[in-house]
C-alpha cells in the first residue's frame, strides 16, 4: 500500500505495539473445557459419518463419491468445477434458496460433519497442541495481514474459532474478560461516508435495514429469504455489481438487477456514492482510494475501488479503539473482526463501551456497541 504522509506509518507502528502486547499476554485455556468438547463431539462425529454412509453409500472423506453424489446423481449445479470443498459447499447451500429439501438436508448433513470434523481436529486437538507452559495459547496478531485494514491471526487463528468453543478462554487468575461487538459496524461508515441521512436515521433509530430491503423484495418476489437481502445491501456497499449477485444466488442477472435497485432506489445517497462518487476519485488519482487517515489503497478494477473505502474505514475505527485501548491502559487480548476482547482486574464497563463508540470522532458520530463482562469468552 501507498503511504500519503508519515503518519500513516506513525498509526501502524502504534498498532503493531498494541499486536505484540496482545501475543505477549496470551489467551488463558480453559483445558477440562476443551477435553469436555472433545469427548462430547468425537462420537457425534463419528455417527454422522457412519449414518451419511448407511443413507447415501458414500464414504464423507472421500471427495470424489461426494463429487459424483453432488453433481452426477443430485444434479446439483457446479460452482468450481466438481469441487466439494467447505467454502464451495457453504456457497452452493446460500445460493440454492430455490432447492428441493432433499438438497438442502444433503448439504447441511455434509456441512455438519465438516464443521464438527474441523472442531475436533482443528480447534481441540490443535489448540492442545499449541498451549505453552503458562497454560495459554500466544496468537500471533498481524496489523497488515489482510488487504482491506482488518487484523489476522496465526498459531492458533482466533478468529475463526466457533463461538461454540469459545468457553475454553478464560481471564487470567484474578481478572475477568470484557469484551464488545460494534453493532452493524459497516452500515454505519456506508451511511456516513455516503451522506444518506435516510440511512443514518434508520441507524439511530435501531431499525434494522436488512428487514426493510427484505420487505420490498417480497413485493416482487414472494418466496425470496431474508439472506437474499441482506446479501444485495452487503453487496451494494461492497462493490458487487448485478452480475456477481446473480452468479452468487443462481438466478437471472435482471432479477439482481432490479434486487439492487431497490436498495438504490431506498438510498438515494448510495448510488451517489458508489456510482459516481467513488468511480471519479479511482479514475482521477490513476487507481487509488484514499481513506480516513490519508491511507492509499491502489484498486486494480472500480469493483475493488467500491469495496475499499467501507471495509477499510470500518478497521481504521476498530483500530483506534486498539489504540485509545492501550494508552488508557488496557489490557487487550483477543481481536475478532468488530470485537475486542480485554481482561482486567476490575473493568468499568462504561469506560470501556465508551472508548469503544468515540475512538473515531473524525466521523462525528457514536459506533454502538454491544457487550458484557463475563468469565469466559463465549458469554461475551
Amino acid at each position: 500500500e501507498g503511504f500519503a504522509d508519515s503518519s500513516v506509518l506513525k498509526r501502524i507502528l502504534k498498532l503493531d505495539k498494541v499486536a505484540i502486547d496482545m501475543r505477549i499476554r496470551g489467551c488463558l485455556v480453559d483445558q477440562e473445557a476443551l477435553s469436555s468438547h472433545y469427548i462430547q463431539l468425537l462420537p457425534r462425529v463419528t455417527t454422522l459419518s457412519e449414518e451419511f454412509e448407511k443413507t447415501y453409500g458414500v464414504n464423507l472423506n472421500s471427495p470424489k463419491q461426494l463429487a459424483v453424489l453432488l453433481y452426477d446423481e443430485m444434479k446439483l449445479p457446479m460452482l468450481s468445477r466438481r469441487s466439494t470443498d467447505e467454502k464451495t459447499l457453504e456457497k452452493l447451500n446460500e445460493r440454492l434458496i430455490y432447492a428441493e429439501e432433499k438438497e438442502k438436508l444433503l448439504l447441511k448433513e455434509i456441512l455438519e460433519y465438516r464443521e464438527l470434523h474441523k472442531i475436533t481436529s482443528v480447534y481441540c486437538e490443535g489448540f492442545f497442541k499449541l498451549i505453552h507452559s503458562d497454560g495459554k495459547v500466544h496468537s500471533s496478531w498481524e496489523t497488515t495481514g489482510t488487504n482491506t485494514s482488518r487484523w489476522s491471526s496465526s498459531k492458533p487463528n482466533l478468529q475463526n474459532v466457533p463461538k461454540t468453543m469459545r468457553d475454553v478462554v478464560v481471564p487470567s487468575i484474578g481478572k475477568i474478560l470484557i469484551g464488545a461487538d460494534y453493532n452493524r459496524l459497516e452500515l454505519w461508515v456506508a451511511a456516513l461516508l455516503s451522506k444518506d441521512e435516510d440511512m443514518l436515521e434508520l441507524l439511530r433509530k435501531n431499525i434494522d435495514i436488512h428487514d426493510i430491503i427484505h420487505q420490498e423484495i417480497l413485493k416482487y418476489y414472494p418466496k425470496t429469504v431474508r439472506q437474499v437481502s441482506k446479501t444485495v445491501v452487503f453487496g451494494t456497499i461492497y462493490g458487487r455489481g448485478a452480475k456477481s449477485i446473480a452468479e452468487y444466488f443462481l438466478v437471472p442477472v435482471e432479477v439482481a438487477k432490479e434486487w439492487q435497485e431497490i436498495v438504490y432506489g431506498r438510498f438515494k445517497g448510495l448510488q451517489i456514492y458508489f456510482e459516481e462518487k467513488i468511480p471519479k476519485e479511482w479514475q482521477d488519482s490513476g487507481g487509488y482510494i484514499t481513506t480516513l487517515y490519508g491511507r492509499r489503497k491502489y484498486c486494480e478494477s472500480l469493483p475493488q475501488a467500491k469495496n475499499a473505502p467501507i471495509q477499510i474505514t470500518a478497521g481504521e475505527i476498530v483500530s483506534n479503539a486498539l489504540i485509545k485501548l492501550e494508552e488508557e491502559g488496557w489490557s487487550t487480548i483477543i481481536q475478532v473482526h468488530d470485537q475486542i476482547v480485554c481482561e482486567e482486574s476490575n473493568p468499568d464497563w462504561e469506560e470501556f463501551k465508551s472508548i469503544l463508540e468515540t475512538s473515531t470522532p473524525e466521523l462525528n458520530s457514536i459506533f454502538p456497541v454491544e457487550g458484557s463482562l463475563a468469565k469466559n469468552w463465549k458469554e461475551i
